[in-house]
């Protein structure tokens, strides 16, 4: 043991108080740092595993917003279920679970290690999702309202309206997954072969899950949710099309949005999950794009978002909405989160009044939906006059991916 020139030893990180040693693990600066910290000796991987709940509790609260901590806590539930690989008629219930007592029931107080290193990945990718997101929807923006000044940067509310639906987005991947992709335990692997029938889509329980699924959100925040749908889409369409193009034996065809929207081989794909589709956007040579979409093209099943949507939408909420008092349907239909901003409502209502049309694939919508109209704080939406714009046909809307 290191002394003083007094004879008294010295205090050196690994002789410091357990309480000392806590704060010193709490206050690493990313989760690297952590990981790297636990494993450097036995004395804080000891007090680690003594502390950990609290260590991770305070962790994950600084390194996830606190603005998408109750979807980052969904998520991670979503994934448990997606583990536990439950049966078609458990499925409505693991959608109540997640949704029914309210975005303000969505807490965990207990984070195991796995599932801290799970949440916090998960919400990196999507932070640089949302800001890429953001860029490209505010590209779109300035061109169609011939706007001479730049867009402003995404202010943190607007976001947070992104990621919000990020999440959700990767709620449906795990409670929805495709078959090919599913990590089914052994006891459960009658759910894999119930899923490997392509009639899942006719099980009452399956769509009774989707159906539940969506109606636990607002009109705005499926919008929202099929905004960065679309967005993902056009994510992962360059990789699918370059191999398409080069690999003999595989379709030739190339996709271009919106045309093929909701085509089978890109849903396969999509349904992967954030993590597949950021590992598929970041790969840009062909040798990369092979690796990380597999020797073989997923055998393509449908029944995902874009499916889903097209199914449940459900025209007459629509008529129902626009044809109700706003306070009797915010009682009556409230949203998942309550914004304190009622742009994206007000922006919706604007876009499905203008034009007698409803759904996804719509052209008006997909026009909006490029724009990122549902996610923009007033301010912006004042600012860019959107409510007044006359459409321009951008060149990503008209002639496939930018």
């Amino acid at each position: 043991m290191p002394t003083s020139s007094g004879g008294k030893e010295k205090p050196t990180l690994t002789t410091v108080p357990h309480e000392v040693a806590v704060n010193i693990l709490e206050c690493c600066h990313d989760l690297d740092s952590l990981l790297s910290l636990i494993a450097s000796c036995r004395y804080f991987y000891s007090v680690f595993h003594t502390y950990q709940i609290s260590i991770m509790h305070t962790f994950i609260s600084r390194e996830i917003d606190p603005a998408v901590l109750p979807e980052a806590v969904q998520a991670s539930k979503a994934a448990e279920i997606y583990r536990r690989g439950p049966s078609f008629s458990a499925l409505p219930f693991a959608v109540s679970e997640l949704f029914g007592e309210g975005r303000g029931a969505l807490v965990k107080d207990r984070w195991s290690l796995a599932d801290g290193i799970a949440a916090i990945r998960l919400h990196s990718i999507i932070d640089r999702f949302a800001s890429e997101l953001a860029f490209d929807y505010l590209i779109y923006l300035k061109q169609n309202s011939c706007q001479e000044e730049r867009e402003g940067p995404p202010s943190t509310t607007e976001l947070a309206r992104i990621k919000r639906a990020l999440y959700r987005f990767e709620v449906f991947c795990r409670l929805f997954p495709p078959v090919d992709d599913c990590k089914i335990p052994q006891e459960n692997l009658h759910f894999k072969l119930r899923m490997s029938d392509k009639s899942r889509s006719t099980d009452p329980d399956f769509r009774a899950a989707q159906v539940s699924f969506i109606s636990f959100l607002s009109l705005w925040e499926r919008e929202q949710l099929y905004s960065v749908y679309e967005s993902l889409w056009r994510q992962v369409v360059p990789a699918f099309n370059d191999i398409s193009f080069h690999d003999l034996g595989r379709t030739s065809f190339e996709y271009s949005y919106p045309w093929q929207l909701g085509n089978n081989d890109i849903e396969c794909i999509l349904s992967r999950g954030l993590r597949g589709i950021y590992n598929i956007s970041r790969a840009k040579t062909l040798t990369e794009r092979r690796k990380v979409l597999g020797p073989d093209f997923p055998d393509p099943r449908g029944e995902f978002l874009h499916d889903a949507f097209r199914r449940y939408h459900s025209p007459q909420m629509k008529l129902i909405y626009l044809a109700t008092d706003y306070e009797t349907f915010r009682q009556q239909y409230p949203p998942f989160y309550n914004d304190s901003d009622p742009s994206p409502e007000i922006v919706f209502r604007w876009a499905h009044n203008l034009e007698d049309m409803w759904g996804a694939g719509n052209w008006i919508h997909i026009r909006s939906r490029a724009n990122g109209y549902v996610f923009w704080d007033k301010e912006r939406i004042d600012g860019t006059r959107f409510l007044w714009l006359e459409w321009i046909d951008t060149q990503m809307v008209t002639e496939g991916i930018s």
